[in-house]
């Protein structure tokens, strides 16, 4: 998952919260930086990065090297970094594969990137995020709606029609600031797509953010942060693997 905005942190619920953002885009060819973006991250002659599963590692037994962190201040990291060696902690926060991973992913989709365990994660990480109390949504991946209906169980959000804005409020209720469109672009298993521009025009015309989940048309065949969207969303079990057999 990708974020684009970066004046501000796109969750008008939670305005104290930054999102670092990224110095700079690497100048070289896509299939360059999938191959090379991890670079700085290199703490070993291994050609194939090898498969971390430690959740939790060793502090450093010197007490003057110890420093607090945070979820969003990782210590002696730049804006979309690489996290040396010795400072991971937790593997919530950062791990020696998944934080390979982001380096590359926040050069390919062109904004600071987090990674989860499925696609179906990381719209639920979103949805908790961005807390919105209305959420317009179409046709599409069955499991994002599946998140949806449990997201709405708990926060008895209002679950409207992407593809007709008069039902975007009601008696006493609008869509709104703070509030999420929801677009699948090219839908899954159809195909069909979606014009993006269209879609952020309507959701920015109302304070809410677009989020796009463009599994089916990764990088180089999309890029919707040029067309408006605020989040992007991917799901590598299905793009890279298949019938979850990356999970």
């Amino acid at each position: 998952m990708a974020l684009h905005n970066g004046d501000t942190n796109g969750n008008p619920n939670v305005p104290s919260l930054e999102i670092p953002i990224p110095n700079q885009k690497l100048p070289y060819s896509l299939s360059t930086l999938a191959n090379h973006a991890d670079n700085e991250a290199n703490s070993s002659t291994d050609v194939a990065p090898a498969l971390h599963v430690s959740t939790t590692y060793r502090y450093p037994s010197d007490p003057s090297l110890l420093k607090p962190t945070d979820d969003l201040d990782i210590p002696d990291r730049p804006a979309g970094g690489a996290v040396k060696a010795d400072a991971h902690i937790y593997s919530r926060l950062t791990a020696p594969n998944t934080s390979r991973l982001e380096l590359i992913l926040t050069q390919l989709l062109g904004g600071p990137c987090l990674t989860y365990g499925s696609g179906l994660a990381a719209f639920h990480a979103l949805l908790v995020y961005l807390h919105p109390k209305v959420v317009a949504i179409g046709a599409g991946y069955h499991g994002c709606h599946g998140v949806l209906k449990i997201y709405q169980k708990l926060t008895n959000c209002k679950i409207v029609d992407l593809f007709d804005d008069k039902t975007w409020e009601g008696e006493g209720w609008k869509l709104g600031e703070g509030d999420v469109v929801h677009l699948e672009t090219p839908v899954n298993p159809t195909g069909n797509a979606y014009d993006i521009q269209h879609f952020a025009d309507l959701a920015h015309a109302r304070g809410a953010a677009l989020t796009i989940d463009a599994t089916f048309a990764p990088p180089p065949l999309l890029d919707p942060f040029k067309h408006g969207a605020d989040f992007i969303m991917h799901s590598g079990t299905k793009y890279f693997g298949g019938h979850s057999d990356m999970l």
